[in-house]
């Protein structure tokens, strides 16, 4: 086959579609500059932490300062950079007078972006703070719960020990007479004794009668009458 044939099969009989171009790389989709996680590098790096350049731009530096921040304030880590934290940053700078903080009256506010700020002794649990035990809550704060003596701490609140009864704030020492026992925050008579005036008596059982909780009673065929069993 002569060359010249060759070569116009080779230009003319595959010719390239109108369409066709060049494979292209496809471009790689960087980051975007963010003005509040700028703003929040220049607050962090001014409270010490390891920001190296407030440049925007959220990276694994950044994320780990903003981790490191939230576990020395107390605040749940998820190293997210929001209008929340930056917030937070901008009170914490303006109480300190480090700088003039910035406006930030117009960066979008998503009320669900808000850390919960929680005070002393507390914890966060299904969405808001709790105090831990041995503390309760008095407005915003978690107060110790002081127990008064022979007392005992119940979670929120205190309770009295065994043989002792809350009164006016304290824990009294319960009395237990002659014949009598401790039962719950109380005290009881044993069987066969009543309470009378502040003690106990004890239940005198007449003839043809038996004892019967707290009292007597006539046994079949007799019938009260007084302190007596009389035949029926």
């Amino acid at each position: 086959m002569p060359w010249g044939f060759c070569k116009s099969l080779s230009r003319n009989s595959f010719p390239l579609s109108e369409n066709s171009s060049p494979s292209r790389t496809p471009e790689i989709e960087r980051p975007s500059h963010d003005a509040t996680v700028q703003a929040i590098q220049f607050r962090l790096k001014e409270l010490g932490y390891n920001v190296t350049l407030a440049d925007g731009f959220l990276g694994s530096r950044t994320r780990a300062a903003i981790e490191a921040y939230q576990r020395d304030q107390g605040l749940a880590v998820d190293g997210d950079a929001n209008v929340a934290l930056l917030r937070r940053l901008e009170f914490v700078a303006q109480n300190n007078n480090n700088s003039k903080p910035k406006d930030i009256s117009a960066l979008p506010f998503n009320p669900k972006e808000q850390q919960l700020q929680t005070p002393d002794n507390s914890y966060i649990n299904s969405g808001g703070w709790h105090c831990k035990a041995g503390y309760r809550k008095v407005g915003n704060d978690c107060t110790e719960i002081i127990p008064p003596a022979n007392a005992y701490i119940s979670g929120k609140i205190w309770q009295c020990k065994t043989g002792y009864r809350k009164i006016a704030g304290g824990c009294e020492e319960i009395s237990i007479p002659t014949n009598g026992y401790l039962s719950g925050g109380d005290w009881q008579c044993k069987t066969g004794y009543r309470k009378i005036a502040g003690g106990c008596e004890e239940i005198n059982i007449p003839t043809n009668g038996y004892l019967s909780g707290g009292d007597w009673q006539c046994k079949t065929g007799y019938i009260k009458v007084g302190d007596k069993c009389m035949q029926n």
